[in-house]
C-alpha cells in the first residue's frame, strides 16, 4: 500500500507541475454507530473504482484531459469487495489489505499504513499532498 500511495502520490505531483493527506481510526465505542448508522454499510461502496478528476493547484482536470496533457492515461483503480478486502491498483503495483466505513470516511489498511479516503456525491476522494484524485464507480 505504502507504494501504492507513493505512485498515487508522484501522479498527483506530475500533475501540480503540469497545471501551474489524513488518517484516523475507528474506535471500539463507535463500533455501534457504525452498525446503526446505514452511511457505515459498506455495501455503498462494494465496486470498482476508476479515476475521474485530478485537482491541484486550483486546477481540475478529468482524467481524459489529463492523458491529452501527460501523453499517458492514469493506470489506476481500486476494488472495495463485500467481505471488507480492497485491491488497489496503480502504476503496474497491487496492494491489498482491508477496509471499514465510518461516516462518509474509508479506512484502508494494510501491513504497513492506514489511508483515509472520502465518500461525497456518490464519489470517493483521494487527497494526497495538496492534489485530490477523484475516483467514480466503473
Amino acid at each position: 500500500m505504502r507504494k501504492i500511495c507513493v505512485v498515487l502520490a508522484l501522479f498527483l505531483y506530475a500533475f501540480m507541475l503540469a497545471a501551474c493527506g489524513s488518517g484516523g481510526s475507528i474506535e471500539n465505542d463507535e463500533i455501534s454507530g457504525i452498525i446503526e448508522n446505514p452511511k457505515n454499510n459498506i455495501n455503498i461502496i462494494v465496486g470498482t473504482w476508476v479515476p475521474e478528476r485530478i485537482e491541484a493547484g486550483g486546477e481540475s482536470l478529468s482524467i481524459d484531459e489529463y492523458a491529452e496533457m501527460a501523453g499517458a492515461s492514469p493506470d489506476a483503480l481500486i476494488e472495495f469487495k463485500g467481505d471488507g478486502t480492497f485491491a488497489i491498483v496503480a502504476g503496474g503495483e497491487t496492494g491489498i489489505g482491508d477496509f471499514s466505513l465510518s461516516g462518509d470516511l474509508i479506512q484502508m489498511n494494510d501491513d504497513v499504513q492506514t489511508t483515509v479516503l472520502s465518500l461525497a456525491d456518490e464519489k470517493i476522494i483521494l487527497d494526497i499532498d495538496g492534489g485530490r484524485m477523484i475516483f467514480a464507480r466503473k
